[in-house]
């Protein structure tokens, strides 16, 4: 109770800086990763990832956008646990997962701990973080794709066969790349999602910016990227970014906002 009136005492001062600039330039990416503008305008192509996970920093070695599965999880889950059946194999698309470790997490959470029948498929286009994470997977049995995502082969990533994608972070390379790439991207997300299938996002964009525009058409929208609380009073200010959930309806038009 004490937690939710301070949240609700504060909510004027967190609510103006969530809206602001000044949220967005604070906790939209990494400080090492946005030194520069000339930087930030590479965010969007395969060959800067390449350099950026080849290298033998520690960054190269792992690194983690935004936050980590800890804090993600309850909001997460309260979004996934509706589509995960426990006799029906589940498929899951970490969607740009780079040399993170989330993976792992949810792996160990749902697989490990609970034994659901989840499939998870790692999908990044920078071959050098694929094989750093799959080296240190340790046993965990996943599935491995070197993939644009704004151009999955029908054959690998055939239409309505995931039913969840977790993004954190990769959105925002792309909305670097240019309106055209993100528009693919959310294209291929609906695309391969099953009717009722999910996308769950964590971005440094505002919501009053790009995201809801480009997802605008053929989505529900379940979480719009301002805080969002859950029953226990726990909400997402604590992940330094935005939170979106999209759900694919169970009937919507193919046809999607083409970028401006």
């Amino acid at each position: 109770l004490f937690g939710l009136l301070a949240l609700f005492a504060a909510w004027p001062w967190i609510s103006a800086l969530w809206s602001t600039d000044g949220y967005h330039q604070a906790f939209a990416y990494p400080a090492r990763l946005a030194r520069t503008t000339r930087r930030a305008q590479t965010f969007g192509t395969q060959r800067y990832w390449e350099e950026f996970y080849s290298g033998d920093t520690a960054d190269a070695e792992e690194f983690e956008w935004f936050c980590g599965y800890e804090d993600l999880r309850p909001f997460f889950r309260h979004f996934a646990d509706s589509l995960i059946s426990r006799t029906n194999t589940t498929r899951l698309l970490m969607a740009g997962c780079g040399n993170s470790k989330l993976s792992f997490e949810v792996y160990d959470d749902l697989v490990a701990s609970e034994r659901l029948p989840v499939d998870i498929w790692n999908v990044d286009y920078a071959e050098a973080a694929l094989q750093r994470l799959k080296g240190v997977a340790e046993g965990r049995v996943m599935n491995w794709a070197v993939a644009d995502l704004t151009q999955l082969s029908e054959e690998d990533f055939p239409t309505a066969t995931f039913d969840l994608v977790l993004d954190k972070g990769t959105m925002d390379a792309l909305f670097c790349a240019g309106p055209a790439s993100v528009a693919a991207a959310v294209r291929e997300m609906h695309r391969i999602l099953r009717p009722g299938g999910r996308m769950v996002m964590v971005s440094g964009v505002p919501p009053a910016k790009d995201v809801l525009e480009a997802f605008k058409g053929s989505w529900t929208v379940l979480a719009d990227g301002s805080p969002f609380i859950m029953d226990d009073g726990e909400a997402t200010i604590n992940l330094r970014a935005h939170f979106y959930v999209f759900e694919r309806p169970e009937s919507s038009a193919e046809g999607l906002v083409e970028p401006s």
